[in-house]
């Protein structure tokens, strides 16, 4: 028959996904690819092996009328809790609005799908607690009693009610009781998703700037490709404005004192990490977060350039950053021949250049807090779409006049980095973060 072909089908295709599983790439969040067997294999059996075992187990185990068979379909139906996070891979793939859609109203399709066996279930299980009575359904049947229970379940959802089909017993009539209360959720799902997608259809400010540029780009004759990208850079601009805008009208409601400290939780992964502020008082780093910019930047774009003087510590919150940094040309004496200058003169080639990502946590420009004329040495890029909190050196020192003990001990490390008997490399990022010396702590 059709529908047992199908079936053998579908778990053929739900014991293959268990094997190819663990020959598949793994993605993280910030988009890192790790194709290493051991990692994946290891990160799958402690996530979705478990779940993929369960439903990928045949139809063929159980007999089609008992209970064990009804039970197995239920739990075959818990691979739908893999489907949101397939959908979130593919919206930051191709950067749709539509798949963050989707991502709920699958969920919701397959919930009303099991709503819909279950009602069937009750049928054939007590036929007068509805008013039916059941017989044997054929191949051809089973279409016509899915369709007959979705119409049932829809009816009782949308509060239409025409009265044709209504339950009779205890057991059908407290289904329709726990129906009904779930159609109020329901009902507002259905127009909290409309509102939504109406918003992001007909956002007047978003499109206008987006129709602004496209019609610019078109005149001036821009690659097509360069005009999608900076049609998602000025959506993605318009977002975060708006999430950025949350924080100081949020900060404005509170004492100053509930200021710092919400400040400082927000900061607190990130800010405590960095090695000067190891054993500093906790009223200094809370003063301290307040002062912070949020920065949003979009994959590709140029954070800093080589060549400026720093005036600003920048942490990184979320997303990744790609650190060039141009490689030294040594030479041990001025009287090297002419096959070492060679060689140091090709190393000026893209090969010279040393890359380091900087992971959520990082930080680069603490140099900036011992010295107002340090030239930046790197090139800094996003890697991808990052949330950066910048501290600037005058909000450093404002903040940390106001304490006299962390002032002098601040002024002796500045006299002990102009003597160089501190390196500022102590403070550079390490990933992973290592212990530091005792020296640098306030």
């Amino acid at each position: 028959a059709t529908w047992s072909a199908l079936l053998h089908v579908a778990d053929a295709v739900l014991i293959l996904d268990v094997l190819i599983n663990f020959f598949m790439c793994l993605q993280m969040r910030d988009g890192t690819i790790i194709g290493d067997p051991g990692y994946v294999a290891s990160q799958y059996m402690r996530t979705w092996l478990i779940l993929d075992l369960v439903t990928a187990w045949p139809f063929g185990i159980f007999e089609p009328s008992g209970q064990g068979y009804l039970a197995h379909q239920l739990l075959k139906m818990l691979k739908a809790c893999k489907i949101p996070v397939y959908l979130s891979k593919l919206q930051i793939a191709h950067r749709s609005t539509v798949l963050s859609q989707l991502k709920v109203f699958i969920p919701l399709v397959v919930l009303v799908h099991i709503w819909a066996c279950l009602y069937r279930h009750a049928i054939e299980s007590e036929a007068e607690d509805f008013g039916e009575v059941v017989t044997a359904a054929t191949e051809n049947q089973r279409y016509e009693h899915y369709i007959s229970d979705l119409y049932f379940l829809v009816m009782t959802m949308t509060s239409v009610g025409f009265g044709d089909v209504s339950p009779r017993g205890v057991l059908g009539r407290g289904y329709a009781i726990v129906l009904m209360l779930f159609s109020t959720v329901y009902a507002g799902f259905v127009v909290s998703m409309t509102g939504q997608s109406l918003r992001s259809i007909f956002d007047e400010q978003m499109e206008k700037q987006v129709r602004d540029a496209s019609s610019f780009m078109r005149r001036r004759k821009v690659p097509k490709d360069l005009q999608r990208r900076v049609e998602h850079a000025i959506r993605q601009q318009v977002k975060q404005e708006r999430s950025l805008a949350v924080a100081p009208k949020l900060l404005s409601k509170l004492s100053p004192s509930m200021q710092r400290e919400l400040s400082l939780e927000l900061l607190r992964s990130v800010v405590l990490r960095f090695p000067m502020l190891f054993g500093a008082p906790h009223s200094f780093v809370a003063q301290l977060s307040q002062t912070f910019t949020w920065l949003q930047a979009i994959s590709g774009d140029l954070v800093v350039e080589e060549g400026q003087v720093i005036q600003e510590l920048v942490f990184v919150i979320e997303g990744r950053l790609l650190m060039l940094k141009p490689q030294k040309l040594s030479f041990k004496s001025p009287q090297d021949d002419d096959d070492k200058l060679s060689s140091n003169l090709a190393s000026l080639d893209g090969s010279s250049i040393e890359e380091h990502r900087l992971e959520n946590g990082a930080w680069f420009g603490a140099e900036c807090l011992f010295s107002r004329h340090t030239t930046r040495e790197f090139t800094v890029v996003s890697e991808t779409d990052s949330e950066l909190a910048v501290l600037m050196t005058q909000d450093f020192e404002r903040i940390i006049c106001l304490y006299p003990r962390l002032a002098a001990k601040h002024r002796k490390m500045q006299k002990m980095v102009e003597s160089r008997s501190l390196s500022l490399e102590e403070l550079e990022y390490k990933a992973p973060v290592e212990e530091e010396e005792a020296s640098w702590v306030f």
